[in-house]
């Protein structure tokens, strides 16, 4: 154990830090939400060839984009390109709008969720005169209303926050499982050797059975998935798997806990290459696999004239998948109320922002 628990100045950037009352996400679920709504809609504008709107929000949000170096970092497959092609062929590039990763909201300017929208209905309509540059198209105006693009995330946040309430419950009651269950077997057929040829990703363990990200919930009457949704439930593991680790670690911030120590040594081993900066996807799974074929290791603990205790790191794996599926349940329970009860005073914001607009233009 390093004494990290109080050493705040090398946590300063990473996705999850050390307070007075113990272990703290860097942007909590409702706010990692508004990220997951904004890289969204960015997706959408992309897809219509808008970058003035792209270029407004990044001037707005000013989300921080954490620069640390892994070798973790997501493919170029994984993304694809990062530029927004404007009327005339000149991209623009935005860095949220291929950021995969935890913690890009920044909190100095916007503490809550509810802040963000406030703020932003808050902003003036602005007018922009877009040259073509071109023969064959004309110059054209175009009006940035911050209540419209409120409008459109709200939208865009419910319908994710939709699917967050649909596959959470998988994350809760089957991954865990799934993550155990593969590890056991696997021991019992290589005779408990932890050696074991890698899959494609580095893995020793199979992957999860993700298919139902590719289809509607109501395959009948209901939205096609957000663009974005296998990208959002990756990082929501992620930053599932980062918050059972924190609140394992306060809850047992008081007591003599051999599993406590190795958990905080492993963690902040772990800290910035799995869970700050952009990450490729599965690295929730990366964290529990190094965890499940890392070694025994020996933890000092104070009793009395103090002990040494080998600390099973399979026990502490289990550790975390309980508190996890607790996590997964309690954000999947708010996913469920955030259209009716969460946006409507952002709602009626909104409403009278729009109805300000319309009478200012008539």
């Amino acid at each position: 154990y390093l004494g990290m628990d109080s050493d705040s100045s090398f946590f300063s950037g990473r996705s999850g830090f050390p307070i007075d009352d113990g272990w703290k996400l860097k942007n909590d679920f409702s706010i990692f939400l508004n990220q997951c709504s904004i890289q969204t809609f960015y997706s959408v504008l992309k897809t219509i060839r808008d970058p003035h709107t792209v270029r407004w929000m990044d001037n707005f949000t000013q989300s921080i984009i954490p620069a640390f170096d892994s070798n973790a970092r997501a493919s170029s497959d994984d993304t694809g390109s990062d530029n927004v092609e404007t009327s005339r062929g000149i991209p623009y590039s935005s860095k949220l709008l291929t950021y995969h990763g935890l913690g890009a909201i920044n909190t100095t300017l916007y503490p809550t969720w509810e802040s963000y929208f406030a703020i932003l209905l808050e902003q003036p309509t602005e007018h922009f005169l877009i040259q073509s540059g071109g023969l064959q198209m004309r110059d054209y105006e175009l009006d940035i209303n911050p209540a419209s693009i409120c409008t459109r995330l709200i939208s865009i946040r419910e319908q994710i926050a939709e699917e967050f309430a649909n596959d959470l419950g998988v994350l809760a009651h089957t991954m865990g499982q799934h993550t155990m269950d593969s590890y056991y077997d696997l021991m019992e057929d290589i005779g408990l050797q932890k050696t074991k040829d890698r899959n494609n990703n580095g893995r020793r363990l199979p992957p999860h059975n993700l298919v139902f990200l590719g289809y509607a919930l109501d395959p009948i009457n209901g939205f096609t998935p957000s663009p974005l949704r296998q990208h959002n439930f990756d990082l929501a593991v992620l930053l599932a798997t980062q918050e059972s680790i924190h609140r394992l670690l306060n809850k047992h911030r008081n007591d003599n806990d051999s599993h406590r120590q190795y958990l905080l040594d492993f963690y902040v081993e772990r800290l910035e290459s799995h869970f700050t900066g952009t990450q490729r996807y599965g690295r929730a799974d990366d964290f529990l696999e190094e965890l499940l074929f890392g070694p025994p290791r020996q933890v000092s603990v104070v009793q009395g004239e103090g002990t040494t205790v080998v600390v099973d790191p399979v026990r502490v794996a289990e550790w975390i998948l309980q508190e996890r599926r607790e996590v997964a349940l309690e954000w999947q329970s708010a996913c469920k109320n955030i259209p009716s009860k969460d946006h409507i005073q952002i709602k009626r914001l909104q409403l009278d922002r729009l109805m300000q607009s319309y009478n200012s233009n008539t």
